[in-house]
């Protein structure tokens, strides 16, 4: 593996793949990050949704068994004391909901972020080359975030969305700046028209 140093780095918002010990790891990085209190901070996350997922499954399996336990309970004092029609309703109302589906887990959670956009970008991004517009220099975009020009600047990108990317880029974009992706994948440009970047190839 070959590692850039850029002078410029900012927190990569994307999903990437990491190399721990030598060894793929065992599900994508969220996002890319690689802060440890950020990883940690996801993993907890992670962990809390697993436990929320595990403690609803079990709540509804007891509600249900209770549910089903009272109206058999139910329908068997509505026989004793001859009231057919209830019981039969009853009866009814068992045999559907023993046959009705069992929900595992929760609905997904509507508060988080789809990565899918970013990361197509990403994708399409990831080891092209760019030629800057009215300055004639070529950009690389390198599939571990990390661009490169032949002016021997370096930084660092990431995919924030499906049409749009942040850089960091020395000296004069240490801050990040915005480019906005055209529809047909060949220009990008930023919001004050100070970079204008033309695709070159993949």
């Amino acid at each position: 593996m070959t590692w850039r140093i850029v002078s410029c780095t900012f927190s990569v918002a994307v999903l990437s793949f990491a190399v721990l010990a030598g060894q793929p790891a065992a599900k994508p990085i969220p996002y890319g990050l690689s802060h440890p209190e950020a990883l940690a901070a996801m993993k907890r996350y992670d962990q809390a949704e697993a436990k929320a997922q595990s403690d609803y499954a079990k709540a509804i399996a007891t509600a249900r068994e209770q549910r089903l336990l009272t109206l058999k309970a139910l329908q068997a004092r509505t026989v004793q004391a001859g009231n057919t029609i209830e019981s039969a309703r009853l009866g009814a109302a068992i045999l559907a909901l023993t046959a009705e589906p069992k929900p595992a887990t929760l609905p997904a959670f509507p508060d988080r972020p789809d990565p899918g956009p970013a990361l197509k970008l990403t994708i399409a991004l990831g080891g092209s080359r760019w030629e800057r517009a009215g300055r004639g220099y070529l950009v690389d975009f390198h599939e571990d975030h990390a661009i490169t020009t032949t002016q021997q600047t370096s930084g660092t990108w990431a995919a924030v969305s499906g049409e749009t990317i942040r850089i960091s880029l020395s000296p004069d974009y240490c801050g990040g700046v915005l480019l906005k992706v055209s529809e047909d994948g060949k220009r990008m440009v930023d919001d004050r028209g100070e970079i204008d970047l033309v695709f070159k190839r993949k």
